[in-house]
């Protein structure tokens, strides 16, 4: 089986096992496929959780960006799979970090999470309500062309420029 297929299908055992017997184990774990997505892309967008920290404490990239501009961060966020989320902030997976074309994680969550999303990610930190993407779209702007009503009132609360 390949990494990726065992993040789909393995188990940790399976897992724990290919990175054992490597002889340069952070190539694999930090390998990219033609669209740029690592295995901790993959384990973050199915759910894996065993993974993802399996993969974190070996050595894997904690913010890698997809072709597409996502990271294991803003798919767990997109998803809403909060241990993923949780396990990532743990290893120091970054909210802060510009996208290319998403912006941040504040403007992935206003776009397709809850305010329960919102609230685990910025919970140590100050969310970034006045960040702009390349767009020229805030988490506000986002929030709202989505319909995200919730994510509305929780960036208001949080000081959002309705005006900007």
């Amino acid at each position: 089986m390949t990494l990726m297929q065992i993040i789909r299908e393995g188990s940790a055992e399976d897992l724990n096992k290919v990175i054992m017997t490597s002889p340069n184990p952070r190539d694999i774990i930090n390998y990219r496929d033609p669209a740029c997505i690592t295995a901790l892309q993959m384990a973050a967008r199915f759910n894996k959780p065993w993974a993802v920290e399996i993969l974190l404490c070996n050595g894997a990239e904690c913010d890698p960006v997809s072709e597409s501009s996502f990271t294991p961060l803003s798919t767990a966020c997109r998803l809403q799979h909060v241990q993923i989320i949780q396990i990532l902030l743990k290893y120091g997976a970054d909210p802060l970090l510009d996208l290319p074309m998403e912006g941040n994680v504040l403007h992935t969550i206003a776009m397709y999470a809850t305010v329960e999303i919102a609230e685990i990610v910025f919970r140590d930190i100050a969310p970034p309500v006045h960040s702009v993407s390349t767009l020229r779209l805030t988490p506000l702007h986002n929030a709202a062309l989505s319909g995200n009503a919730g994510m509305v009132v929780w960036l208001l609360q949080h000081g959002a420029n309705p005006r900007a």
